[in-house]
């Protein structure tokens, strides 16, 4: 039928035991015309819908027998920022999963020693809230549906794909985002309230590769004269300092008119839990409990740029 509607045929020439040859007939003279224009016609150009490796942090488990896709699939995860361990079969799954923590897990169904479907069902029952992904060539394998994946994913799988997807499970690399925010905001200042100057150079540090504009004071007192005179982006400060509170701080930022949008993080390392509520009811926006990592502190930054504008 669909060679007749192009206005062509087909004729089939068959002999047992040797095989069969099939002839399809087809009227190209009506579209010449249309190959001409077609000829002539500007290049098409390329999509521009592909999408970049973003930047995640975390850890993957892929559990995948096929060389070929474990190299292309731990390839684009390497390339978005992520580790990445490979298991050839479920058995082997459960025993990498068991000495290490995992983020995300890519599961194929068929997979030997256990499948995919069994292995999931091992996972979750000591991990029910772990994210496990099936990427599979049969999305409608018997029990797939309540096995507990958070998505089911058909094989073959393009980046763009890939990356949507880890996109929902995986956090965002923080230093991603400050960059992003510092380069559209390079007037944004940071005021740093430290009594520990080793500490205080270290966050400072921290905060170098997205901006220059970061001052650093050991001193309460000062840091309300800074706050008085000078218009702070971002104000992070320590609890306890030998002449004052970080709450001395808080208020000072409260006080000022000019500083109704300044974002405050504090950053301590001896906090009850009643001192923790008097910050958040002072006005501080987060806290982090020292002895603070570059990668939490830099999280901790991010929050306070999500909070920008609300």
């Amino acid at each position: 039928q669909l060679a007749h509607k192009l206005s062509g045929g087909i004729d089939v020439k068959s002999e047992f035991g040797i095989g069969s040859e099939f002839t399809l007939y087809l009227d190209l003279s009506k579209s010449l015309s249309d190959d001409v224009e077609l000829l002539n016609a500007p290049p098409v150009k390329p999509s521009t819908s592909v999408v970049e490796a973003p930047a995640f942090v975390g850890r993957v488990l892929y559990v995948e027998d096929d060389f070929q896709s474990q190299q292309f699939i731990s390839e684009f995860i390497r390339r978005a920022g992520c580790r990445v361990d490979i298991a050839n079969d479920g058995l082997e799954g459960l025993a990498i999963a068991s000495n290490q923590e995992y983020d995300l897990i890519l599961a194929d169904i068929n997979v030997p020693r256990m499948n995919g479907i069994e292995f999931a069902a091992k996972i979750l029952e000591k991990n029910p809230n772990l994210p496990i992904i099936s990427i599979t060539a049969n999305p409608y394998a018997a029990g797939i549906e309540t096995a507990g994946f958070c998505e089911v994913l058909s094989k073959p799988i393009s980046s763009n794909t890939l990356y949507k997807t880890l996109a929902k499970y995986l956090p965002i690399d923080p230093s991603v985002k400050l960059q992003a925010y510092f380069s559209e905001n390079p007037d944004a200042q940071i005021l740093v309230v430290e009594d520990d100057l080793h500490f205080a150079e270290i966050l400072k540090d921290y905060l170098s590769p997205f901006t220059e504009l970061v001052t650093v004071t050991l001193d309460c007192d000062e840091a309300s004269a800074l706050i008085a005179k000078n218009n702070y982006d971002f104000v992070i400060t320590d609890l306890n300092f030998p002449n004052g509170s970080g709450l001395d701080v808080v208020n000072a930022i409260k006080k000022a008119d000019h500083h109704t949008e300044t974002k405050i993080l504090c950053v301590t390392g001896a906090a009850n839990n009643k001192e923790i509520e008097q910050l958040y009811a002072a006005g501080v926006n987060f806290h982090l409990t020292k002895p603070v990592s570059s990668k939490a502190f830099l999280e901790g930054v991010g929050r306070l740029i999500d909070l920008v504008g609300s």
